[in-house]
């Protein structure tokens, strides 16, 4: 930090440094030169902010000077922006070799002539059968060894990975890291095969993997994938015919007024259970999953009903379900019975509006066909 002397000359009045924490080490360089600017802010917020003066932020960073200007952020950008909000300031560009004062003990005069770590140490050897992606790191890389102006290798460098960069052993694109050809199934699978993933279909798996990661024709190789998993193949609902008309009911008032109720049978018995009960609220479409037993009666349902769902939620006013009347009367009774008949409550026999729950049937089916051993 420095201010105008006497004479008009900016005289130095304090230096400030801090160190990159691991995960601020994975930034882009755009992000590192404007966190290096929102440290120095804070460190001297005491004298800065709410100051009358204009503060010059001089950089040899170019592409700062148009963050005050850019219409659209990235989230830790944004909120970046809010701390700048607090001051009166203004971003100036200067050369690195006119900015003296900036990265002084690198660019200290008796070190001119020292030895240069030239950028092409960037292309490692274990790295060279992953560069065949981009044909002028390759054509680079072969003729790095009769290249020998150290600057011009770093220019040549520096214009062929301008997204591209090392750290830790990773390459980096727009802060996501470049996957090389041989693990890129892998990435795939790791995003769709495995029990938590639950086999998504392509616009989902390539949303997992595109927060992460990179590589060109990302898109392709996922569509490819999808297509070819023999899981998916086989478990999936063709969805490629247009859907009937569903005869709409009343929208609900407040969440759990109305739920709807459902059942998946004839399931591998698991722990004495062979049917999974689907309660669903329609206002909110939130839903338990319980099991059961395909033959429970209505007295086991009011119990199961009373247990797993209305103790969380409350007593709703109205069930649909796509049993019979008869079946429905009973179970009505039995939850009189065990409310001690003071709270009054509908149920009906819709099956042709019961859609939302036979949709979210279809969705757990398809999830457990990929897991259930049928053996």
């Amino acid at each position: 930090m420095t201010q105008p002397g006497p004479d008009g000359k900016p005289r130095l009045v304090a230096y400030y440094s801090k160190k990159l924490i691991d995960a601020e080490l994975n930034y882009e360089i755009h992000d590192k030169e404007l966190l290096a600017i929102i440290r120095a802010l804070q460190h001297w917020r005491v004298y800065l902010e709410g100051a009358k003066y204009l503060v010059r932020i001089i950089t040899d960073y170019k592409n700062l000077t148009y963050f005050t200007t850019t219409k659209v952020l990235m989230r830790r950008q944004a909120r970046w922006s809010e701390i700048f909000g607090n001051y009166y300031f203004i971003i100036e560009h200067y050369k690195g070799k006119e900015n003296e004062r900036a990265d002084a003990l690198s660019r200290r005069p008796d070190h001119e002539e020292g030895i240069k770590t030239p950028e092409l140490a960037l292309l490692r050897t274990n790295r060279k059968g992953d560069l065949e992606y981009n044909p002028q790191i390759t054509t680079l890389a072969a003729t790095a060894e009769v290249t020998t102006d150290l600057e011009l290798q770093d220019k040549l460098v520096k214009e062929t990975l301008k997204d591209e960069w090392t750290e830790t052993g990773l390459v980096f694109w727009h802060g996501l890291i470049y996957v090389p050809k041989t693990l890129r199934n892998k990435i795939i699978q790791l995003h769709h095969d495995t029990l938590t993933s639950g086999h998504p279909g392509q616009a989902n798996t390539l949303e997992r993997v595109s927060r992460n990661y990179y590589w060109p024709r990302i898109i392709k190789d996922i569509k490819k994938y999808i297509e070819e998993c023999d899981m998916c193949q086989k478990n999936k609902i063709k969805r490629h015919k247009p859907y009937r008309l569903l005869q709409e009911i009343e929208a609900p008032e407040y969440p759990w007024q109305w739920i709807t109720m459902d059942y998946i049978v004839k399931l591998p018995e698991s722990d004495n259970c062979n049917t999974i009960l689907v309660v669903m609220d329609r206002l909110t479409k939130y839903a338990h999953f319980i099991p059961t037993v395909e033959e429970i009666n209505a007295e086991g349902l009011a119990q199961i009903l009373m247990e797993e769902v209305f103790k969380h939620h409350g007593i709703p006013e109205i069930i649909v379900s796509d049993r019979g009347a008869t079946f429905l009367l009973k179970l009505w009774k039995s939850m009189m019975n065990l409310m001690g008949g003071q709270q009054r409550l509908s149920t009906a026999y819709h099956p042709q509006t019961n859609g939302q729950t036979e949709r979210t049937n279809q969705t757990l089916e398809q999830y457990l066909r990929h897991y259930v051993n049928h053996d």
